[in-house]
């Protein structure tokens, strides 16, 4: 299986979609992106995440939601977007960036879901 970006989006409009998601298509578990400082400790940045999964648990309370390291997630699809000849950066903006990496934690999750069998 591949993962698929669908695209990055403000929190409440992630939220929203993913309802709809949800709710159409019955997704049963959110891979979420845990952001840990470089050390593995926590900082502001997870208790915002937090937050989301708390409103996340609202819209999808059946779903599965799991908390997937995001570090070097960022510095991966740069250097990714960089080697595949696509434009430079500076063209395509963050958003790019942020779908790339988020493709690359769900692809990692699959991939490690293939791993450990049925």
């Amino acid at each position: 299986m591949f993962a698929q970006p669908l695209g990055t989006f403000p929190p409440n409009d992630a939220i929203d979609r993913l309802r709809a998601l949800h709710g159409s298509t019955g997704i049963e578990v959110f891979v979420v992106g845990w952001p840990l400082c470089e050390d593995g400790s926590t900082g502001d940045a997870v208790k915002r995440v937090a937050e989301y999964i708390r409103r996340l648990k609202k819209v999808a309370p059946t779903a599965e939601i799991v908390r997937w390291d995001e570090r070097y997630s960022t510095q991966r699809a740069k250097e990714i977007i960089k080697t595949s000849g696509k434009p430079s950066l500076r063209k395509t903006g963050r958003g790019r960036i942020d779908t790339a990496a988020a493709g690359l934690l769900l692809q990692e999750f699959l991939d490690e879901q293939e791993d450990q069998g049925p």
